[in-house]
């Protein structure tokens, strides 16, 4: 079996997370929305841990969502343009998504140019 650790390392390599059999294609965003994912998943880790998914109602998660969902390619366009996406999937695949997507999208760095 597979890791946390080894699954999100795996994500970070193909820049690729596959939830429900679809591929979401991961883009680099900027540093400080790493930071804001970062905070706002710091914050949240103690209800992650109870199971407690109540924060994604939150004004916050909201934010982190878009940041998220601006970084994320599915079958070639922005999830951010896709219309009503998560009403045709399960909630548990909601959740999956989102929460790996802040751990990923932490971790995720630009291609830094050369001089």
């Amino acid at each position: 079996m597979v890791d946390a650790k080894e699954k999100i390392n795996e994500i970070l390599k193909d820049k690729c997370l596959t939830v429900g059999g679809r591929d979401y294609h991961i883009t680099p965003t900027t540093h400080n929305k790493r930071l804001n994912i970062s905070a706002f998943l710091s914050k949240i880790a103690p209800q992650l841990q109870s199971g407690d998914m109540s924060f994604v109602t939150s004004h916050e998660f909201k934010d982190i969502k878009k940041i998220i969902d601006e970084m994320t390619l599915f079958d070639g366009g922005l999830l951010s343009k896709e219309k009503d996406h998560w009403e045709y999937f399960p909630v548990s695949e909601y959740y999956t998504f989102y929460i790996t997507m802040m751990t990923v999208a932490v971790e995720l760095l630009p291609v830094r140019p050369t001089a």
